[in-house]
């Protein structure tokens, strides 16, 4: 696809990036005082990603986030600007709350003026998102570099492994892997997206992805949101609309035993609306959201076949998924945080009347984090899931309780170019429970992992 292409495909729809200033000059208009900002200790942001984001690339978000708070030009300028010197910042936390990206940041400060350190989390934080949203972190910049690596990294793992499927290949099907293989190269994507704030209060975002794949053709997927902030009741009204684009996985394609070459891309379109609520000097918080999606084509993997190899990875003509989602903290101490997290989804293959695999329709998650002393944290989890629709057999998995423990210790910190070096241990599934996600496939039992985590400077 030449980039006149792409030009000509985000040209036709120029009027998202026309309309959004407009309506937000009119909104802004009515707003007729600005009132002074709440300063708070504790701060929850809902960082913008896609829906289709993966947890590699939430995880990336949060990584992108933390280095931005710890920016040298980032922290000289709340330096400059509260009076404080860098030093006086002890202790920045960012937690990641279930599989959203919204984050949890916690300051401790050697100000014995609760205004001063409560300046410094607002700056710090304000700071590190106008920091990812200049030009040189822009996130179209960092879509494309992130594609031009997956491109480099899928062609060396297909080139290395075209030998040894040569042989898997040959049994399986007439056509050679170098045939399938050659479809699979070259996928070039761009993304644009424009974000405005006024006064504080209002926050509205719009975007547009093409994607070029030399299989399935040149997709365009739009994305928009909008917030607005009540700073008298602690209150924020949000809420998103967008479209979707997924071709299959190499995986989808040629796994062998449940792949299928035939698989079409799926398409889907989805929208949420919610509140979130601050309470208790904000030391409560909760949040509603509604969501609702629906599939065109939609990649599930398995569906039953009548004879070998009885399963296969297939096209859902339509499907839907909706449902509601609450999540809330409280800070019972300065260093003791509970959380609280539930999700009811109702899910439909609208092609057979039965539920979507393997989604169960109410998940829970419960934490409690603890850091007894500045270098040590320490957590424990509980997450429990409904049973789920199983279509090899058209039965339902049971549902599952689990409960994790684990915690952190700081080793080093500034030392060289090592910004921070942690132990981390983690036990999972404490009370060994017994359970299948996909039948035929236990989960781990009790298990243990333990490792060291380097922050670089």
């Amino acid at each position: 696809m030449e980039i006149k292409d792409y030009l000509k495909v985000l040209g036709k729809r120029a009027w998202l990036l026309i309309m959004i200033p407009a309506v937000a000059g009119v909104v802004a208009g009515l707003i007729a005082v600005q009132q002074p900002q709440a300063f708070r200790t504790t701060a929850t942001l809902q960082l913008p990603h896609d829906v289709t984001s993966s947890p590699a690339e939430v995880a990336q978000l949060v990584a992108d986030f933390k280095a931005a708070a710890n920016n040298p030009t980032v922290q000289n300028k709340v330096s400059k600007d509260t009076g404080l010197t860098l030093q006086q910042i002890r202790h920045m936390n960012i937690t990641q709350v279930g599989d959203s990206s919204q984050l949890t940041l916690g300051y401790q400060t050697k100000a014995k003026s609760p205004t001063a350190a409560k300046a410094v989390i607002l700056g710090i934080s304000s700071g590190a998102l106008d920091y990812l949203a200049a030009p040189e972190s822009s996130a179209t910049q960092k879509s494309v570099d992130g594609a031009n690596a997956k491109i480099k990294t899928a062609q060396d793992a297909i080139d290395n492994a075209t030998t040894d499927l040569n042989a898997i290949f040959a049994e399986v099907q007439t056509s050679t892997p170098e045939d399938d293989l050659k479809t699979m190269k070259t996928q070039v994507s761009g993304f644009f997206q424009q974000q405005l704030r006024f006064f504080d209060r209002l926050f509205m975002s719009a975007g547009v992805r093409v994607e070029d794949n030399s299989v399935f053709g040149t997709s365009t997927t739009e994305r928009g949101s909008l917030a607005y902030v009540v700073k008298e009741w602690g209150s924020r009204l949000h809420g998103s609309a967008g479209s979707g684009f997924r071709a299959p996985t190499f995986n989808d394609l040629f796994f062998p035993g449940f792949s299928n070459p035939n698989l079409t891309p799926e398409t889907s379109f989805s929208w949420d609306v919610g509140f979130d609520q601050k309470l208790w000097n904000d030391r409560i918080t909760f949040g509603f959201t509604y969501f609702d999606n629906k599939f065109t084509n939609l990649i599930a993997c398995c569906v039953p076949l009548p004879g070998p190899p009885f399963a296969t990875t297939a096209n859902i003509g339509r499907a839907t998924s909706r449902g509601v989602e609450v999540v809330s903290q409280v800070v019972i101490l300065d260093n003791l945080v509970a959380t609280f997290n539930y999700t009811h989804t109702d899910t439909e293959n609208l092609d057979t009347g039965r539920p979507l695999p393997r989604e169960p329709a109410n998940r829970y998650n419960g934490s409690l984090t603890w850091e007894p002393m500045k270098r040590l944290s320490l957590f424990s989890e509980i997450q429990v899931a409904s049973k789920q629709f199983e279509p090899l057999g058209d039965l339902y998995n049971s549902g599952h309780t689990t409960v994790n423990l684990g915690g952190t210790w700081r080793i080093l910190e500034r030392w060289g170019h090592l910004k921070a070096l942690d132990f981390t241990t983690r036990i999972q599934n404490v009370f060994n429970e017994q359970y299948q996600e996909v039948r035929g496939f236990p989960a781990l039992g009790i298990n243990a992992l333990v490792g060291l985590r380097a922050t670089l400077q």
